[in-house]
């Protein structure tokens, strides 16, 4: 089942290009995909979706490139997805749990306020904006040449600045 700011569909079931299109005709500012394993890949999405959240879809293999438009990213269930999508300044919320081929570093702008990482091994670093952060030194691969400020984070929740970092 989807949902689609308040309005559930049960268009995806049956017909994933549907509900797509259903997605599109709306113009609504925010996408739940939950528990769907009919869809395969997320397309480039409509401009006026700033929100999407994706939970339990075991069937997703592919993101779009370009994610530009959104704010908030969340992601619960990213065992087959291999790269991520790029993201704009305006993304201020990132979330992604359960990521196990996923490997290397993300990278965000400085306007990112909440960033939450669970079950991910293969990540080993995150920038933000001039600030890299490291969950155990022992997985770093590799560190920018000149990382402008550089955190170690032995704790599981942080707060630095105006940014919460939770990485499980």
């Amino acid at each position: 089942m989807g949902l689609i700011g308040n309005e559930r569909i049960g268009l995806e079931v049956f017909d994933v290009e549907g509900y797509w299109r259903h997605v599109e005709d709306k113009k609504l500012p925010e996408i739940v995909l939950s528990n769907n394993y009919r869809v395969t890949e997320v397309p480039d999405l409509p401009e006026p979706v700033r929100s999407i959240v994706i939970n339990n879809c075991p069937g997703l293999r592919k993101l779009p490139k370009s994610m530009k438009g959104l704010t908030s990213f969340t992601m619960i269930g990213g065992e087959w997805i291999l790269e991520l999508p790029e993201f704009s300044d305006a993304l201020t919320a990132f979330t992604i749990s359960f990521f196990t081929i996923l490997v290397g570093g993300l990278k965000f702008s400085k306007s990112l306020t909440s960033l939450v990482i669970r079950d991910c091994p293969g990540i080993d670093s995150v920038t933000v904006g001039d600030l890299t952060i490291v969950r155990s030194c022992d997985k770093v691969q590799t560190l920018p040449q000149h990382p402008g400020n550089l955190l170690v984070v032995d704790a599981r929740e942080v707060k630095i600045g105006d940014l919460m970092v939770l990485w499980q």
